[in-house]
């Protein structure tokens, strides 16, 4: 700040993304003051960074990733795989024409990277405001919206 200058204005560039996140805080403190100069009672500020975007589903059910979330595509391949199938009977004419993952093992891998492992002592809870869909008790689920 110049000499004899008050107040300024600090501008923090924050960006702006499509990520559901908690809530977070930047400490802003002012240090160094000119001789003679106080900073008053309060030389800390605390900034809450509230997020903006409001997600439905957490969940990216877009399995073969086309940009959308389809019942005759994407829905066709969490139920086959649900039940078992894997390799060609888990893709055989389920995968959108306009999809960038297409084949067996980059479908099952995407599948098994957000299906929750059963722990020993029982089904992991569900996040709030979900629930479990499950082909049985020892196979995989898959957390869907309530």
């Amino acid at each position: 700040m110049a000499p004899e200058q008050t107040t300024t204005v600090i501008t923090i560039p924050i960006d702006d993304d499509d990520i559901a996140e908690d809530t977070e805080n930047l400490t802003l403190t002012l240090t160094n003051t000119s001789v003679g100069i106080e900073t008053g009672s309060k030389s800390t500020a605390t900034l809450e960074i509230i997020d903006n975007d409001n997600v439905v589903n957490p969940v990216n059910l877009d399995i073969d990733s086309n940009g959308q979330t389809d019942a005759l595509t994407d829905g066709i391949l969490a139920i086959r795989y649900l039940f078992g199938a894997r390799d060609n009977a888990l893709i055989n004419n389920a995968i959108a024409p306009d999809a960038t993952r297409t084949d067996a093992p980059s479908i099952l891998s995407f599948l098994q990277s957000f299906v929750p492992v059963a722990c020993s002592a029982g089904i992991p809870k569900a996040p709030r405001g979900h629930r479990w869909l499950l082909a049985s008790a020892t196979s995989s689920s898959i957390v869907l919206p309530l």
